[in-house]
């Protein structure tokens, strides 16, 4: 589990990140 949180959290800030250079 505290190895899918990480992994949670980074690909949260990847995806708004990205919607955010495309928006």
């Amino acid at each position: 589990m505290a190895r899918n949180e990480p992994i949670n959290t980074y690909r949260l800030l990847t995806v708004g990140e990205v919607a955010k250079r495309s928006g």
